[in-house]
Parts: structure tokens; sequence; C-alpha cells
């Protein structure tokens, strides 16, 4: 059977967050998620240009914490190649609707064109492994100001 298109029955990520950054600030984009079934888990991949932003912090949003639910997430970032990539656990049940799955915080480095993030890859399951759909986040543009 072919997987379900993302909407009622997977999962859909989008980015909120400024569409311009300063030379030297730091700017916070939130990823943010969106399923109509109950997610009880999901390993999401982030790619960014290093060459114009250095990662400098992950923090985890409300989402996968919804209803007071115990989490586990760890993530780890490669600064060389511009991935970070983080999991996310929730202990008993799923969450659904709509929320902040995560925040990362960038410091603008120099840069001659506009950059961008995207969550590339994601994989999310329900109570019990079962895998859900999912469609990767459009871009976020960030456009760089001296």
């Amino acid at each position: 059977a072919a997987p379900a298109a993302a909407g009622t029955e997977g999962v859909s990520l989008s980015w909120a967050g400024p569409a311009q950054g300063k030379v030297g600030e730091e700017v916070t984009l939130v990823l943010r998620a969106r399923s109509g079934q109950p997610l009880a888990g999901a390993s999401v991949q982030v790619s960014y240009d290093p060459g114009a932003l250095a990662f400098v912090r992950f923090a985890e949003g409300g989402f996968m914490k919804s209803g007071g639910a115990a989490t586990a997430v760890n993530h780890r970032v490669d600064p060389a190649t511009g991935t970070l990539t983080a999991r996310f656990a929730r202990i008993g049940g799923g969450a659904s609707g709509e929320g902040d799955l995560m925040a990362l915080t960038f410091r603008v480095l120099d840069a001659q064109a506009p950059t961008q993030l995207q969550a590339v890859a994601v994989s999310p399951v329900a109570p019990g492994n079962r895998l859900l759909a999912a469609l990767p986040s459009e871009p976020h543009l960030l456009a760089v100001a001296k």
C-alpha cells in the first residue's frame, strides 16, 4: 500500500521565525509539528549552511510533552556538514494536534546570499512503533544583513 499523504493521517512540519538576521546576531527558528495521529516519537534531520549559520543551542518544544507526558530527547550536530539530528520519544501514549517540536538557535555568519534551513528527513512513529507518513518541511529562507 502506498504511504498516506501527510495531513490527517501523518505528520507535517513547518518553520516559524525571523526572515532576516544580522551578521553576528543570534536567531531562533522553531520547527512546528502537526499530527492527526498520536505521535509517540520521531527522528528529524535538519540541514543548514554551516558557512552562513553557526549552531548555538537546541531546545525541546512543548508538543511531545503535551498533557504533562515525560519525554526523552537527544540531538547531535555535525557543524562541518550543517546537519542536526534530533530524536524524540514520548513516555506513554502519543501527542496529536499542533505545537512546537523544537527550537534551534544559530549565530548568523557573514554570507553573500540568503541562506535556508530545512527539515529534510522525518521518521515519526505512533504508539506501538507503527510508522506514520511524513513530509519534509518547506525550506525557511533567512536573509543576511550586514
